[in-house]
């Protein structure tokens, strides 16, 4: 919700305050929510802490499945998200507060898909690892639309929409299956997970940008990061081997 409305509302702020006062505005924002959480009162009962061995989540296969996983959803979504309004501005000559607007109603569908992946887990229509699966797909089909050398609205819309779903729906997927792991405490294996997905946000953009700048298209820029979307492919179908034999044992 906050990418989204980050890049929705920031060229409107641009116009108004210039950059600096435009990142002013979210800065103060984002202070005033740091000081309405130091109230709030989780009401969490006190718990008897665990043994942290972050050797054995390093070792864990299921960890590091998960976490590539995670790669090609989470961490490629945030990558993109980076591109989306200048993708569509430069592509279809858009104004660069609608190409902002447009680009954040795909972000902002994670509000929706995130929790829409965890009611379909509770309710089992899916078991997790395939929908971890079906999400790798997604994400990795949306950039591959998007890099498609032709000017064809349909296309985008499809490939926003299959990258805003496929980043965000396997969420749940990801951090369930990575605290049910016997051999690794919840903390371990969640704060890997997340460390293992984190190259693709601080690669991706730059080198989005660095073939953009080469080349004056986007199908060698977004096909470039589309390597990130291949490993969680293949890392998601190894996931489900890797974290049924680590459950058993």
């Amino acid at each position: 919700m906050g990418t989204g409305l980050g890049l929705l509302a920031t060229p409107l702020l641009l116009a108004r305050f210039g950059w600096r006062g435009a990142f002013l505005c979210w800065g103060l924002l984002a202070l005033a929510a740091v000081v309405v959480w130091l109230f709030v009162n989780d009401g969490e009962e006190g718990h008897t802490p665990g043994k942290i061995d972050i050797r054995s989540g390093i070792r864990s296969p299921a960890v590091w499945t998960l976490g590539l996983s995670h790669l090609g959803t989470f961490g490629l979504g945030n990558a993109m998200a980076a591109w989306i309004s200048v993708y569509l501005a430069l592509q279809y000559n858009l104004p660069l507060a609608l190409a902002a607007m447009l680009g954040s109603l795909a972000l902002l569908s994670g509000m929706f898909f995130r929790p829409l992946g965890g009611i379909l887990i509770a309710r089992r229509v899916i078991s997790p690892i395939p929908l971890l699966r079906f999400g790798t797909i997604m994400s990795c089909a949306g950039v591959g639309l998007l890099a498609i050398p032709v000017r064809l609205p349909l296309l985008a819309v499809v490939g926003l929409a299959l990258l805003g779903i496929g980043a965000t729906i396997p969420y749940t997927s990801v951090f369930n299956e990575a605290a049910r792991l016997r051999g690794v405490g919840k903390g371990v294996s969640q704060a890997l997970v997340s460390i293992i997905s984190i190259p693709t946000v601080i690669v991706g953009p730059p080198l989005i940008g660095f073939f953009y700048q080469r080349t004056s298209n986007f199908t060698l820029a977004f096909g470039s990061v589309m390597i990130f979307g291949f490993i969680a492919i293949t890392a998601s179908f190894l996931a489900g081997p890797a974290v049924k034999r680590e459950r058993m044992e």
